[in-house]
């Protein structure tokens, strides 16, 4: 049976279809525009597809035109709302208004129009959660059609149920009992993947990539190959030309003050400004642009950087609402866009890993930018100084510090001639605390950061291997006698003694003999220990470089160490064979002092020692005819139009034992003016390392400049000079010091040298390396491998 709907009551107190009236005012309504600024425009919000909370709150941002609000006070959730940039309701505004019924006054304003949305916050995973997770894409990593059984078990029918088991009994049946049931799918999987055969080795390029470090150029072969600007500036190509600087170097010009938000900057902005004023100065100019690119990626880094290392990350605002943040002139929204291109993952979350990538590129920016008063002293680039770029990231030391250990460079208590460059003012803990002044090397245990060629062990290294590894040998002294190379080394040893500018590190007390007779494939002899600093009578300690030279039969090892007195002085011992031992003479020989012998026999059989070495060599100390004490150290003549300390010859006895004449200085002149080298010319002047070799009739004086770390050279048409600087044999190498020889053997021309790769990087842990030269059609000597 059928029930009868039935009627609605018509008097009842239902629901009425008819809409209530309402009571308009009378009169006229006055209506009444209010202008609103326009960032304080009242908002309209609508919220689609969610319930905002009544008790979150929004930051406003602005850019002039637009509007962001943004929060993430909720505890899983951030909410975004921002206004549309459709362009079809680009003109559509929307208005608030209030009306008064008291007043009969209406109140018209405008207001914005946002859209808000929420976003589910990232959280850290623990492990447990992670593992479960990666159970639980384990077993739903099968196929549909696995998918579908699931389904079919769970929810289906008997028959539909037995049908599925069927069908997983044929499949296993089909492939033999392997697990791998989709057997087309594993195929495609397996053939996509590369085989062992196809894989690069794991090397240095994959370490690289899963470090927040710039990309290096891990075939460089000098400092300013290490970290180019291509993989520093973002986005590359112009941006450093587009950059103005206009308004710094007009200051600069008119001596007003340049402020900045960046410790780093202010205190080489002047310098740098001043120097591209200069005419054709364009590599000031270069690195004034790249000093303006450094303050926006600083401040771009306060801005986006996950505070305290967080994991769940800061979110990034859109460029827009960047820009305004930004020191004057504004950086151009193309530039910034790059930038973040760079610094910020898509989903606009900076994290730890992006934060730290960020402020090692700025850590290798520095590095291309010298501190000002060293602005063209190439000795001093590539260092750096951290206390000032470690206050503009806001990190702590240890951080800055493994920042430059990341990037290949060696942290170091300044030298004495650092400490006047970087003006850092050198004192005892006591001596700091007494002054209240932080800014000390011994006092703070203030460090600077040298970029050091392949010091960075993931750096691949093109240099040849040590001669020997078992020990470690400097300052090589090679010969050919016999038909073989015979090299006369220092023999470096562990020590307690803290680096100094004395070189008191170099605690070496005996001397071994190397042998070989293929320098391209060295197989090396040590022929053991050919002498000890307790044999010699006159040694108080430093057995520091050797040499050798051979006459009537004998061999004859020239040494330098200190004497009693600590001074230095130069021995001879004598031996019957190359490899030694030798019996040293009872006293020094006579009028000699400083480091470094040398020996030359020339083409007529006279024979000369070559010379001295600079700071804790103690040449400085010898300018008049006794030892003035008073200048040890890093002491050497300075000033405008002060010519440099020479190296010194004398010619050797017939019995090789004593000087046979006078002691005299050497000139190494200037190519372009015919003087003497000037004292502050620090990548030409001789420092220490005096070696000789003879081609074609022309001398070739070469030596070590020191703190600059080159090995150069002067010819000459007597072994006396003068002789005329004539260019770089070596670039720099790791380690504080650098010394060398030359020699012919087999048609071909070899310099052996030494560095601390084999160290690591310990300055007094040298290891001797042999390399090939040549002397082009115009007698200049180059490198094998650059021919």
């Amino acid at each position: 049976m059928v029930e009868k709907k039935r009627k609605a009551q018509s008097g009842g107190e239902g629901r009425t279809r008819k809409k209530a009236a309402i009571e308009l005012p009378g009169g006229v309504i006055q209506v009444h525009a209010v202008p609103a600024d326009d960032f304080v425009k009242p908002i309209i919000a609508s919220t689609p597809g969610l319930t905002l909370p009544a008790n979150v709150s929004f930051q406003g941002y602005s850019n002039g035109s637009e509007v962001l609000l943004q929060t993430s006070s909720h505890p899983t959730i951030d909410f975004t709302a921002t206004e549309d940039s459709k362009a079809d309701k680009a003109h559509l505004k929307h208005y608030v208004a209030v009306y008064d019924q008291t007043t009969g006054r209406l109140e018209l304003t405008e207001a914005r129009k946002v859209t808000a949305r929420g976003q589910i916050r990232p959280g850290p995973k623990d492990e447990e959660d992670q593992n479960l997770a990666d159970a639980t894409a384990a077993a739903n990593a099968g196929s549909n059609y696995s998918s579908r059984a699931a389904l079919t078990e769970t929810f289906g029918t008997k028959k539909s149920k037995k049908a599925v088991q069927s069908l997983a009994e044929n499949r296993l049946l089909a492939t033999d009992g392997d697990s791998g049931a989709q057997k087309p799918l594993s195929d495609a999987l397996l053939a996509s993947m590369p085989t062992e055969d196809s894989m690069p080795a794991a090397g240095v390029d994959l370490v690289q990539v899963n470090k927040p470090l710039p990309k290096a150029n891990l075939t460089a072969n000098h400092l300013n190959e290490a970290y180019p600007l291509d993989s520093l500036v973002f986005p590359p190509g112009d941006t450093l030309e587009n950059l103005d600087v206009s308004d710094w170097q007009e200051k600069a010009s008119s001596n007003q003050d340049i402020q900045t938000t960046s410790r780093f900057v202010a205190q080489r902005v002047e310098a740098y400004a001043l120097a591209s004023l200069r005419e054709d100065n364009k590599d000031r100019t270069q690195n004034l642009r790249l000093l303006r690119y450094l303050l926006i990626l600083i401040e771009f880094s306060r801005m986006v950087s996950a505070r305290g290392g967080s994991s769940t990350g800061r979110k990034v605002m859109p460029t827009a609402m960047l820009l305004p943040k930004f020191s004057n002139p504004k950086p151009s929204q193309g530039l910034i866009e790059g930038i973040r291109r760079r610094f910020v993952p898509s989903d606009g979350t900076v994290r730890a890993f992006e934060t730290q990538l960020l402020h090692t590129t700025i850590c290798a920016l520095t590095l291309h930018l010298p501190a000002s008063r060293v602005l063209d002293k190439t000795v001093f680039h590539w260092s750096t100084e951290p206390s000032a770029i470690r206050d503009d990231l806001a990190v702590d030391d240890r951080t800055i510090r493994q920042y430059f250990r990341e990037l290949g460079c060696r942290l170091a208590i300044p030298t004495d001639a650092e400490a006047q460059a970087f003006n850092i003012k050198k004192r005892s803990k006591k001596e700091a605390e007494a002054s209240g002044d932080a800014l000390t090397a011994k006092g703070r245990d203030i460090r600077i950061a040298k970029l050091i060629q392949f010091a960075n062990p993931n750096m691949a290294s093109t240099q040849p291997k040590p001669l020997v590894t078992h020990i470690y040998t400097a300052d090589p002294s090679a010969h050919v006698f016999n038909g073989k190379i015979y090299v006369y080394p220092s023999h470096d040893r562990e020590t307690d003694i803290k680096f100094n500018d004395n070189g008191d590190q170099y605690d070496m007390a005996d001397y071994h003999v190397l042998s070989l007779s293929d320098p391209s494939n060295p197989a090396t002899k040590d022929h053991g220990i050919a002498l000890k600093a307790e044999d010699i009578p006159w040694v108080s300690k430093q057995l520091w470089a050797p040499d050798a030279a051979t006459k009537n039969g004998k061999y004859y090892l020239y040494f330098p160490a200190r004497d009693k007195q600590g001074i230095f002085r130069m021995g001879v011992a004598v031996g019957d064979r190359p490899e030694g031992p030798f019996k040293p003479e009872p006293k020094p020989i006579e009028d000699s002092f400083s480091i470094d012998p040398a020996s030359f026999v020339d083409d007529d059989g006279e024979a000369y020692l070559y010379f001295g070495g600079l700071w804790g060599g103690q040449l400085q100390c010898w300018q008049g005819p006794t030892f003035d004490k008073s200048l040890e150290g890093p002491h050497e003549p300075n000033g405008s139009g002060v010519s440099a300390l020479g190296p010194r010859v004398a010619k050797l006895s017939p019995d090789m034992l004593q000087f046979d004449g006078p002691v005299k200085e050497i000139e190494i002149l200037d190519p372009e003016t015919g003087e003497k080298i000037l004292a502050d010319d620090h990548d030409r002047r001789f420092f220490e390392a005096s070696w000789m070799h003879k081609r074609n009739g022309i001398y070739y004086f070469s030596y070590s400049t020191g703190d600059s770390h080159y090995l150069v050279y002067a010819t000459g048409t007597s072994p006396y000079g003068p002789f005329t600087y004539a260019g770089r044999i070596l670039e720099p190498v790791l380690g504080w010091t650098t010394h060398h020889s030359i020699v012919e053997y087999e048609g071909k021309w070899w310099l052996f040298y030494h560095d601390c790769e084999l160290s690591g990087g310990v300055d007094h842990l040298r290891s001797v390396k042999c390399r090939e030269i040549v002397h082009d059609q115009d007698g200049k000597i180059q490198l094998a491998e650059k021919q």
